[in-house]
């Protein structure tokens, strides 16, 4: 249903960019500090990391679990949080963004 975000100027009210976000985007967090969108694929079950100003994805897709339902996020360390159907999952997106390879499941 909805597969983007709208980047809006603050200013002016009025869009700035769109960003294609993929097929059923449900968990969506940003991260600031290290200037990062992302986005956890409801269906596929996939993590993704976008840099913001760039709309570049930074990794191939990370498969973690269908129906992601929620991120809570450490932007101190950068450690994503993931809720799913499979149970909950905790990431290092600096390490993701490196080499995706640092899921562990709690």
């Amino acid at each position: 249903m909805f597969d983007a975000l709208n980047v809006v100027d603050l200013d002016t009210m009025k869009v700035k960019k769109r960003l294609r976000l993929g097929f059923k985007p449900r968990a969506i967090q940003a991260d600031y500090k290290r200037d990062l969108l992302i986005i956890g694929g409801w269906l596929n079950g996939n993590i993704t990391s976008t840099d913001f100003q760039l709309s570049k994805k930074l990794h191939e897709p990370l498969p973690v679990a269908r129906y992601m339902r929620n991120f809570a996020y450490d932007d101190e360390n950068g450690i994503l949080f993931c809720a799913c159907l499979r149970g909950l999952y905790e990431i290092n997106v600096e390490m993701l963004i490196r080499d995706n390879k640092n899921i562990s499941r709690n």
